[in-house]
């Protein structure tokens, strides 16, 4: 009799855990990935990126945008964990393109933890290979309907060359 009772409880928590695995296999609608054609801002340091429809060859929403540095501008993908992962990479696109999108660890210029809402975005730097961004620093991303001069002149700078 007590056999069977922990054998019942055994099964539920089992059928929990497998719940709970397909569950965090779903992506979060208020990740910024989640919201094609969204552009997101973040005055400091200047980043931006815009959330583009779903790759073919990758099968999910891409995020491209610039970071902006008194040194130089970086082209960027925006790198979102699935599920219950809360982290992000932020890379350098041109170094992913030089090296056929194979992915190297050169590439990589932030990593972040992430606290989302359905307009904003922080990140929590873990990982900085950027001059003036340092570990534990805070960007703040926030939807906007579009870009900021800064951001504007940064891409046709970028189309120019």
């Amino acid at each position: 009799m007590l056999k069977e009772k922990y054998e019942k409880i055994f099964y539920i928590m089992l059928t929990v855990v497998i719940l709970m695995t397909f569950v965090s296999c779903e992506h979060s609608d208020v990740k910024p990935v989640q919201q094609v054609n969204t552009i997101w801002v973040s005055e400091n340091p200047d980043i931006f990126f815009t959330v583009t429809e779903k790759d073919e060859l990758k099968g999910y929403n891409i995020c491209y945008g610039i970071l902006k540095t008194s040194e130089k501008n970086y082209n960027i993908s925006m790198e979102f964990g699935y599920g219950f992962d809360s982290r992000v990479n932020i890379t350098d696109y041109d170094i992913l393109k030089k090296n056929n999108f194979i992915y190297k660890l050169e590439a990589i210029l932030i990593r972040a933890d992430c606290k989302f809402s359905e307009k904003k975005c922080t990140l929590k730097v873990t990982e900085s290979s950027i001059d003036g961004i340092e570990v534990d620093n805070k960007i703040t991303f926030e939807k906007v309907d579009e870009l900021p001069d800064w951001a504007t002149e940064a891409v046709e700078a970028t189309v120019e060359s």
